[in-house]
């Protein structure tokens, strides 16, 4: 019996067009799910304003990208995601030194999920937990590492160690 399949030349052409096709393809979807480009715009951009019920808008629009700031060593200060006007995403902040400051997340311009606050040195200080906007869980510790503060919010009333504390300066860097 003779084999009457594709002879290399067909076989190469066939390859390059399902390559061809395939190519379209890809192109087809991935432009149907283009996000618009996002902006990154810095703190002192003088097109960037907040009105007073803590909407952004750059250049008279409803703000949508990321705000950044810069401490005086040009170290990044914070980073904060918007969606029409809103943070919504991924806040950071940072220490002079660089080290992580804070995080927490945001949808339409409510603290959702952890937060997390951290001293300088990289320790947390601070632990807690939002559902839409409210501190559900809160855990606070000193410097040293003891625990000041550590309770939830159940039925509209705290539970757990509340506990005070004075002010403690962890500060040793001075900014210019």
């Amino acid at each position: 019996m003779k084999y009457t399949g594709l002879n290399s030349l067909e076989f190469y052409k066939s390859i390059s067009l399902i390559s061809f096709l395939t190519l379209i393809t890809f192109f087809n979807i991935a432009s149907c799910n283009l996000m618009p480009e996002s902006k990154v715009v810095s703190d002192t951009d003088a097109a960037l304003t907040m009105t007073d019920d803590s909407l952004f808008y750059y250049q008279g629009n409803l703000f949508s990208g990321t705000i950044v700031a810069y401490h005086s060593n040009d170290n990044l200060k914070y980073s904060r995601e918007y969606k029409e006007g809103k943070e919504d995403g991924t806040q950071k902040g940072f220490h002079f030194n660089g080290n992580l400051s804070y995080q927490y997340t945001s949808i339409k311009g409510k603290w959702q999920g952890e937060y997390q606050e951290y001293f300088p040195s990289g320790d947390i200080q601070i632990y807690k937990i939002y559902e839409d906007g409210k501190a559900i869980k809160t855990r606070i510790r000193d410097i040293n590492g003891k625990v000041l503060a550590n309770y939830v919010w159940k039925n509209n009333r705290y539970f757990g160690y509340l506990g005070s504390s004075t002010c403690i300066s962890v500060l040793n860097e001075i900014e210019e």
